[in-house]
């Protein structure tokens, strides 16, 4: 959630254009009544996410599938830098 709201926060400082010149505003940040408001989506979301991608990396019809789970941010960045570029 920190994530989230932090890159909600430096799109509405930069105004940042979204889709269809879309962008966030302070007011969509705080109207958590809204239903579609995305800290309440997130938070309704992640849990069956989760389990999806869980289910997912367990299913032996997927097994073939190299599975690389990212949990942090230094994660990621750790797996960028074994990457070579194309």
């Amino acid at each position: 959630m920190r994530q989230l709201v932090s890159r909600s926060l430096g799109r509405i400082a930069t105004r940042r254009r979204l889709w269809n010149g879309n962008t966030e505003t302070i007011r969509d940040l705080l109207d958590v009544r809204n239903p579609e408001h995305l800290i309440r989506w997130s938070w309704r979301s992640f849990p069956k996410l989760d389990a999806r991608h869980h289910n997912e990396i367990e299913d032996p019809a997927l097994a073939h599938l190299a599975w690389i789970v990212l949990d942090t941010p230094a994660d990621a960045e750790r797996f960028l830098r074994t990457l070579s570029p194309t």
